[in-house]
């Protein structure tokens, strides 16, 4: 039953999880352990032709009992006019330059198939992060997801390339030279291999550790490359505080844990190198005790001898690489292993959809609703379940209607509006676009008919018009001017030396916090949508901008068709809205205008008033 055990586990590797991948380039893998099983095969006649040779020197000599079987062949042949040393030197010299040409091609082969892999692993991973929830990376930092983008699949691109090819030559030259070993001496081949049962069974013990080591190493660059990251995305925060040394500090000391677990992945795989080279020596040695004895009292000729310590030498390399190659296959089970655990990762956008039955969108003017909507933030498995951030949300928003959320910081506002595009998926309650539940709505159509501008004013590393053009990429210039007029930019990009051709650098530096902001509002604006979502859209605009932004808004009917939902704290722009929803704690508190609110609310009193004191206190102090 153990061996069972045994077995189901050794096919459950990541390795055998993955054979699929390596399956879709079985061509060039076959051609190239074709070539390279034709070099080994050419390899073993070289150790017969230098024994030919040894014999042909001085056929009478004692030592040289045994022509060999290359000399015996052309006397099968009839060749006997042929076994001269300029034959076997001539024959040699032709082994070995087509050896050469078979080789090239066999590497060419198969290394290039380990390019391949890395090339569509790597894409693979990329397009199943772009279809996974944001909840996801939350769990998973950049700096991580890049480490495994880079290094694991830099290890998967070693294990298909070259450490195939290490473990197929080191098989192939077993299985041709053994047989030849055999024939010269069967006694010296048993001496040669009385220690490889100790060295297989050292070897799985010593190749865990290195699969445990790497881990470690992986874990901690994934630290360094997330730091990195942090600190340069975050240099002016640094700057602007004097952090440089206590960031330098952090960096060092996660430079110093990588030292020290990348020093014991080396010291396991120095283990195994040298474990195996410690086995061809002693090999050797025990090659010249036998091998010299059976010379001594006639057993073995002298070429054949020649001829077994070749074998002996020809395998000495794959046998020692072979530690290589194990500490590869283990390095690459912990790489699949970290590649899998993202590439399994769910439910994907797509999977967010339900397959269910879907209702018919008859009435396109049922606008929004959301009812007995209740949501709390994913977290790992066997940790205590967050609060809900959301509470039994029933609301019903007509198309053509701009809607405020209006509360304290954490009410609820941000995670709503992030439930109707299924950037969170939605457990319990329901969410209807047109009479539609969400849930039976593909996310492309979804995203195509709601659009979200975030808190956070991201701007890509492009210029500053194809950041705007984002999400209508063929968009015409003048609708592109006119939209970033309506968003209050349009001044401001005039003014820049290329205008629209300007880059705006990563994540849009070299724009302020207010430009930034409102080139994100005519992105927005840009696209043709039905919901438009808009989080904090004011927050790092002048009150001066804000009342223009307004009014051009108001002049374009920019909101006229469309169902508008807008978190903000800023109370200048909640008079013109339609209607207010009052939240705190996750629950809707009140509906109503500005003024029925400002009339029978206290807490919405209390924000209107601290705003105000606010205000005159910006005022005052300009």
């Amino acid at each position: 039953m153990q061996w069972k055990l045994w077995i189901q586990d050794r096919f459950s590797h990541p390795i055998f999880k993955n054979a699929g991948l390596l399956g879709l380039y079985k061509r060039e893998f076959a051609w190239g352990f074709i070539a390279l099983a034709a070099t080994n095969a050419m390899t073993v006649i070289i150790p017969l032709l230098v024994q030919a040779a040894i014999y042909l020197m001085d056929p009478t000599a004692p030592e040289n009992k045994d022509p060999g079987l290359f000399l015996k062949v052309l006397d099968q042949l009839d060749l006997g006019a042929y076994k001269t040393l300029d034959t076997v030197f001539w024959t040699i010299f032709a082994t070995a330059l087509i050896n050469l040409v078979v080789r090239v091609a066999s590497r060419q082969f198969l290394l290039g198939v380990g390019r391949k892999i890395e090339y569509e692993v790597r894409n693979r991973m990329y397009n199943h992060l772009l279809k996974l929830p944001v909840q996801f990376f939350s769990k998973y930092p950049p700096g991580e997801l890049m480490s495994r983008m880079t290094n694991d699949v830099q290890i998967i691109r070693t294990l298909s390339g070259g450490a195939f090819m290490l473990l197929f030559n080191t098989v192939s030259i077993y299985l041709f030279s053994i047989p030849m070993m055999l024939m010269l001496s069967w006694k010296l081949t048993l001496v040669t291999f009385m220690l490889y049962p100790l060295s297989v069974w050292l070897m799985s013990k010593i190749s865990d550790r290195v699969k445990t080591a790497y881990y470690a190493v992986q874990a901690v660059l994934g630290d360094i490359s997330n730091q990195a990251q942090e600190n340069l995305n975050g240099m002016m925060v640094i700057q602007s505080y004097a952090k440089e040394p206590l960031e330098a500090k952090r960096f060092e000391d996660l430079s110093n844990r990588y030292l020290d677990r990348m020093g014991d992945l080396i010291r396991q795989r120095v283990w195994l190198f040298l474990m195996m080279a410690v086995l061809t020596g002693v090999s050797m040695l025990l090659i010249l005790g036998e091998g010299g004895r059976e010379v001594i009292w006639g057993e073995l000729g002298l070429g054949g001898f020649v001829a077994f310590t070749l074998y002996l030498e020809r395998l000495s390399w794959p046998t020692m690489a072979l530690g290589w190659a194990v500490s590869t296959f283990q390095q690459s089970a912990a790489a699949f292993e970290r590649l899998d655990e993202i590439l399994s990762a769910g439910p994907t956008e797509a999977e967010m959809t339900s397959t269910g039955p879907t209702q018919a969108n008859t009435d396109p003017s049922q606008g929004l609703s959301l009812k007995q909507v209740t949501f709390a933030y994913p977290v790992e498995p066997g940790t205590e379940a967050n609060l809900p951030a959301l509470k039994d949300i029933t609301l019903a928003i007509s198309p053509g209607t701009t809607v405020g959320l209006v509360g304290p910081v954490g009410c609820g506002k941000t995670t709503l509006l992030k439930l109707i595009p299924k950037l969170y998926s939605l457990e319990t309650g329901h969410i209807f676009l047109d009479g539609q539940d969400i849930r039976h709505i593909a996310i492309e159509d979804l995203r195509r008919r709601v659009v979200l501008m975030p808190q956070q004013s991201f701007l890509f590393s492009a210029t500053v018009g194809q950041n705007i053009a984002y999400g209508e990429p063929n968009t015409s210039m003048e609708k592109l001017a006119d939209t970033a007029t309506v968003a209050g930019v349009h001044q401001d990009i005039e003014g820049f030396a290329n205008g629209y051709n300007t880059i705006v650098g990563e994540r849009g530096l070299t724009l302020s916090g207010g430009q930034r902001q409102r080139s994100a509002l005519a992105r927005t604006l840009l696209v043709e949508s039905e919901v438009l979502l808009l989080d904090d859209p004011f927050s790092n605009v002048d009150s001066g901008v804000e009342q223009r932004i307004i009014e051009g808004l108001a002049a374009r009917k920019t909101f006229a068709d469309k169902i508008t939902l807008m978190a903000t704290h800023r109370f200048s722009i909640l008079p013109s809205l339609d209607w207010l929803v009052l939240m705190d704690e996750g629950k809707i508190i009140a509906t109503g205008t500005h003024t029925e609110l400002l009339a029978s609310q206290p807490l919405y009193q209390q924000l209107y008033e601290k705003q105000q004191t606010q205000s005159e206190e910006q005022e005052t102090a300009s």
